[in-house]
C-alpha cells in the first residue's frame, strides 16, 4: 500500500483542510429597516467577488429576517455560456463541471466541458477554451446549491484564469435578483472581507429615514420606530467593511451613483435631486 511520507502526509491534510473550510457571514437587519424594505420589495442580495470583479448575484430574494446567515465552502464549478448582459439572468449554455483550486478544466472543441484535472494547491484555477468565443461561469456553493457567482463580462478565446476571491458584498436591489449578471449593484453596499477569518457579521440599522450598513452587529438602540420611507446604505461596493447614511426616495428614484438606464435595465430611471441620469456605456447608465 502507498503510503505518504509524514511530511508530505502532514502538508496534504493542511492543504486540504485550508481549501475546505466554511465561511459564514450573518446579516441583521433592525426592525423599521426591514419593515421599510420588505413593504417596498427590495431583495437583499449577495455577491462573491472573483478575479477582483462582482458580475452575478449569488443571492437575492425577499426571504430575509431580522437575522439572516449565510454559508458556503470553497466549492466551484465551471460552464459556458453565450451571453453576459446586463440585467439578465444567467443561461448555462454547457455541462458543469466541479474544479478546484490550480486545476484546469478543458472546453472541447464540440463544446464539452472536461472533468477538471491537475493537483489541488492554493491559487486561481483554469479554464482552456478550445471551442472559441464564448463567456466562461463560475458556480459556487451556497447553502448546500450550486449558484452562479461570475460570468466573464468578454468573451474568452483560449485559457481563462479564474480566481475566486474570500470577499463578498451586500446590498439591497428591488430588480437584481439570484443569477442576475450587473456591472454594478443597484443601490450601493457594503464589502466584506475575509481576511485570515472564516465569520463576519454585518448589520443594517438607522432612524426613520435613513439606513446604515455597518461592520458587526446591530447596536443596541437599533429597534426604532418605523420608517414612512425606504432606505439603504449609501458604502460603495469596493471598499472595506464602512459605511455613510442615505435614503432613497420613495418611488422609483434612483440615488446618487446608482444606475438609471441601459439595454435590459428595468430600476428606476429617475435620478434624485441634484443628479441627472448620465449614459456612461450602451449597458449602463448612471446618476451623477
Amino acid at each position: 500500500m502507498f503510503k505518504l511520507a509524514p511530511t508530505l502526509a502532514v502538508l496534504f491534510l493542511y492543504t486540504q483542510a485550508a481549501l475546505a473550510q466554511t465561511f459564514n457571514l450573518t446579516v441583521q437587519i433592525s426592525d423599521n429597516q426591514l419593515t421599510n424594505l420588505k413593504d417596498l420589495g427590495y431583495n437583499l442580495c449577495i455577491a462573491k467577488k472573483v478575479n477582483q470583479n462582482y458580475t452575478v448575484v449569488w443571492s437575492g430574494n425577499q426571504s430575509y429576517l431580522s437575522n439572516n446567515i449565510f454559508e458556503w465552502e470553497e466549492s466551484y464549478q465551471v460552464f459556458g455560456t453565450n451571453t453576459f448582459q446586463n440585467g439578465a439572468l444567467v443561461n448555462v449554455a454547457t455541462n458543469q463541471v466541479d474544479i478546484a483550486f490550480n486545476q484546469t478544466s478543458i472546453l472541447s472543441k464540440e463544446g464539452v466541458m472536461e472533468p477538471a484535472t491537475g493537483s489541488i494547491a492554493p491559487g486561481p484555477f483554469f479554464v482552456d477554451n478550445q471551442l472559441g468565443d464564448i463567456h466562461i461561469g463560475v458556480n459556487a456553493l451556497l447553502g448546500g446549491s450550486f449558484l452562479p457567482i461570475y460570468v466573464s463580462p468578454e468573451v474568452v478565446q483560449s485559457i481563462n484564469t479564474l480566481q475566486p476571491i474570500t470577499t463578498v458584498m451586500a446590498w439591497f436591489a428591488l430588480s437584481q435578483n439570484t443569477s442576475t449578471m450587473f456591472f454594478q449593484s443597484e443601490t450601493q453596499g457594503i464589502e466584506v472581507v475575509y481576511d485570515g477569518t472564516t465569520t463576519a457579521i454585518i448589520s443594517y440599522s438607522g432612524p426613520d429615514g435613513l439606513g446604515t450598513w455597518a461592520d458587526g452587529p446591530l447596536p443596541p438602540d437599533s429597534s426604532s420606530s418605523v420608517s414612512s420611507g425606504p432606505t439603504v446604505s449609501s458604502t460603495h461596493p469596493h471598499p472595506s467593511p464602512s459605511s455613510t447614511s442615505s435614503a432613497i426616495p420613495a418611488g422609483p428614484t434612483q440615488v446618487r451613483f446608482g444606475q438609471c438606464g441601459g439595454t435590459g435595465w428595468t430600476g428606476p430611471t429617475v435620478c434624485a435631486a441634484g443628479t441627472t441620469c448620465q449614459v456612461l456605456n450602451q449597458f449602463f447608465s448612471q446618476c451623477i
